[in-house]
């Protein structure tokens, strides 16, 4: 890249919708057995129809469609356990640095930039990891030259995106930390030293490696290289690892899966989507920046066409000859597997795609998924019964463990993908402990926090599975980019995703209830951002230190005439507006910080002042100065004054709008955590759910009573308001009213009694 291009950045994010909010969740069997009872239903058969119907019959139904149907797979899963111990990678290990090799450090990922400088040193510079000597710099100089350190140097912009991604962690220094090795000043080595992971430099443009080295020439010398990832390298999935031989030379690998060097390393990220799968479809409304709904136009043209004419298609489909269009299928698909969930496909893709700011949406799409910060007792069950199982499967079948003795193995990982798109779930490591306590009422479950979770089984002693730092990545992917958004932390999008095997194991209720909580949007955004060189701070700083330059020459030089003065009248101008410029963001950040300190209103008056005290100057000054440079820019100043206290004060406004933003996300945050305790409350006394709608007494018409008077109509429905008072009179009147015979208002009542509300 070279200094006057643009540069572009790749920024991606992720963020999650539930589509069922908490108080649209109904428990189908309880809401069953309370209309059965207020409509004189049978009960058993009530509640047997509506759990037909409900969410979590629906999901394995649509789950049996899809296996053998929908357009895009379903989502399979491969369980990587620490990739390092792969057979493959050891048989690798083995050719090149013989049996009984030593792996000091393994990654699989992105290029690590102190992993990327060792191989580069060891490869161009003849770098001897054991004497720390740079060979082809010592045969250069005539002296022996030493590493005295490695430090990554970055971007502003690169910094921003890593810490706004929680992945600062690719940074991470591997292997000893490289200022500890032996040097000219340093003759035993520092083995206590600290590496630095990266420095941050705002002027830099693009992001590189600085390595230091030093030799002796009289006296210690430091000189620095400077080495640049190759941008085809950046986002490859690449191992990475520091081998000691068996002849006990220190080696550095580097491959990049795919480039067919080792098939046997490519096969390990092979994937077959044809495997069968446990994990809910994906349902895209959007993806690669355009509308899934597209399709519907191709569908429709196919439906209208001949009935021989799709039976020819299917037929020679069948025998390979030719497929039923691929964005016919697609789009069917997706709307019958979303008619199972009640949702309307296309009415969602209008939804998503005529929104103004979508633009930026490269993906949209619908799934099943658990938040790891679980609340609720079902999202609690779920995460503590995938997690078990998942350590199961990677301990070998292994019933506890310990913090020390569970699986903790390093970074493992499991893929989930379909025919089009992936996620992955990562970790450093997983525990199942059976711990003496208790944490809640025996058979509940407990969050200790996110990525750990406990089940009260007896009263003295409860199972605890334990993830170490989980993260959850998601690939986006348009217009022709795809990068990695990686979720760690606090972060929403930290979701588990829905296994249909762990579902199959919980209760009909809990099934139900946990689809509803779990069914949710993930909508991906991807955006190039470019900057001009121009736009850069590199460029400012330039313009400043000319103004400079350029001032100094004009106190250095006497007057000059001819083409001397046309170009001093060319420097005067580029210097006017070089201070200009300088003048104005400073005047720019002064009212800013006036803005701060005296408020929006006081600051308007003191502006007024200065500015008068400006122009009274600039009145009492002589001739001369009302025609220098400095008396143009204050009067440029006065000029431009306006619009800069306008959007200045735009600017406080914003920030006190976005102050206000803040206080309600925190304040929605609050209410949401009272809701929750509220539920955890309901749910402790076994009162989770409202039995009785108040909406199932609201008549949708009014009630009639054959041979009711208007006198009796008027007091029953509009006059007698006390409700309260009807129980006592009742008890009062008991006696007289059993006693008094019937008359012909009641006797038609009794024989066309009114009919009850049908929800």
């Amino acid at each position: 890249m070279g200094l006057f291009s643009s540069k572009k950045k790749v920024e991606v994010s992720v963020s999650v919708t539930r589509v069922v909010e908490n108080h649209l969740i109904k428990n189908t069997m309880l809401d069953s057995a309370v209309k059965a009872i207020l409509y004189s239903h049978d009960i058993p058969k009530t509640n047997a129809g509506n759990l037909m119907n409900s969410i979590g019959a629906k999901a394995n139904v649509a789950y049996l469609w899809a296996e053998n149907n929908y357009h895009w797979g379903l989502p399979q899963s491969s369980i990587d356990p620490d990739i390092s111990t792969n057979p493959a990678i050891a048989a690798v290990f083995n050719t090149l640095y013989g049996v009984g090799h030593t792996v000091s450090y393994y990654t699989y990922g992105d290029i690590n930039p102190t992993h990327y400088a060792w191989r580069t040193l060891v490869a161009s510079y003849a770098y001897n990891p054991a004497t720390n000597r740079l060979g082809t710099l010592t045969t250069s100089k005539g002296t022996p030259v030493y590493l005295k350190n490695i430090v990554p140097v970055i971007t502003q912009a690169s910094y921003d995106y890593a810490l706004a991604n929680d992945v600062l962690y690719l940074y991470d220094v591997m292997g000893p930390p490289p200022n500890s090795g032996i040097t000219v000043t340093n003759p035993t080595g520092n083995p206590g030293a600290v590496a630095i992971p990266y420095e941050v430099d705002p002027l830099a443009v693009t992001d590189s490696i600085r390595v230091e080295y030093e030799y002796l020439n009289g006296v210690p010398i430091t000189e620095t290289l400077t080495l640049t990832i190759p941008a085809a390298n950046e986002g490859q999935e690449t191992h990475q690892a520091r081998v000691i031989g068996s002849n006990g030379v220190i080696n550095y690998f580097s491959y990049i899966t795919g480039t067919g060097t080792y098939p046997t390393l490519d096969s390990i990220d092979a994937f077959n989507t044809d495997e069968a799968g446990t994990f809910l479809p994906w349902v895209y409304f959007r993806y690669g920046f355009g509308n899934e709904a597209r399709s519907a136009e191709a569908a429709d043209a196919y439906d209208t066409a001949a009935a021989t004419t799709r039976a020819f298609m299917k037929s020679f489909a069948a025998k390979g000859k030719a497929t039923v269009p691929d964005d016919v299928d697609q789009y069917k698909d997706a709307v019958k597997y979303c008619k199972y969930f009640n949702l309307d496909f296309a009415a969602i893709c209008k939804a998503i795609n005529s929104n103004p700011e979508v633009e930026d949406v490269a993906q949209a799409s619908l799934s099943f998924s658990v938040d790891l910060n679980a609340t609720v007792a079902v999202e609690r069950e779920y995460l503590f019964k995938y997690f078990s199982a998942l350590f199961t499967t990677m301990s070998g079948g292994s019933e506890y463990g310990s913090v020390t003795q569970g699986y903790n193995r390093g970074v493992s990982s499991q893929l989930i993908r379909d025919k089009r798109t992936q996620t992955k779930f990562s970790f450093e490591g997983i525990s199942r402990t059976l711990v003496t306590g208790v944490v809640a009422q025996v058979g509940k479950y407990y969050t200790f926090s996110r990525g750990s979770y406990a089940k009260q089984i007896s009263a003295t002693q409860y199972i605890r599975v334990t993830m170490s730092n989980p993260s959850m990545s998601y690939l986006v992917t348009g217009g022709g980019k795809a990068k990695w958004y990686t979720a760690s932390g606090d972060n929403k999008a930290l979701r588990i995703p829905v296994d249909r095997s762990i579902l199959r194991l919980m209760g009909v209720v809990q099934k139900e209830e946990l689809l509803a909580r779990a069914m949710v949007i993930i909508f991906c955004t991807l955006v190039v951002v470019k900057t001009k060189w121009y736009e850069q701070k590199w460029f400012r700083i330039v313009l400043i230190i000319v103004a400079v330059v350029i001032t100094i020459l004009s106190i250095v030089f006497p007057p000059l005439t001819g083409l001397a003065l046309v170009l001093w009248t060319v420097i005067y101008l580029v210097v006017y507006f070089i201070i200009m410029y300088v003048v104005m963001m400073v005047i720019q950040k002064a009212i800013e910080i006036l803005i701060d300190a005296l408020g929006l209103e006081n600051t308007f008056f003191a502006i007024a002042i200065m500015v008068v005290v400006a122009c009274v100057a600039i009145y009492m000054g002589d001739g001369e100065t009302t025609t220098s440079m400095l008396s143009q820019i204050t009067g440029a100043m006065l000029t431009a004054m306006p619009t800069m206290l306008s959007s200045s004060y735009q600017a406080a406004v914003a920030d006190e709008m976005k102050e206000l933003q803040d206080e309600m996300r925190d304040f929605s945050k609050i209410a949401e955590k009272q809701q929750e305790e509220m539920q955890a409350k309901r749910e402790e006394y076994g009162n989770n759910r409202n039995l009785i709608d108040g909406l199932e007494f609201v008549k949708k018409s009014p009630q009639v009573i054959w041979g009711e008077s208007p006198e009796f109509f008027y007091q029953r429905s509009v006059h007698n308001v006390n409700m309260s008072n009807v129980p006592y009179e009742a008890i009062t009147n008991y006696v007289k009213v059993a006693l008094t015979p019937p008359d012909i208002k009641m006797t038609l009542a009794k024989f066309n009694p009114p009919k009850p509300f049908e929800a």
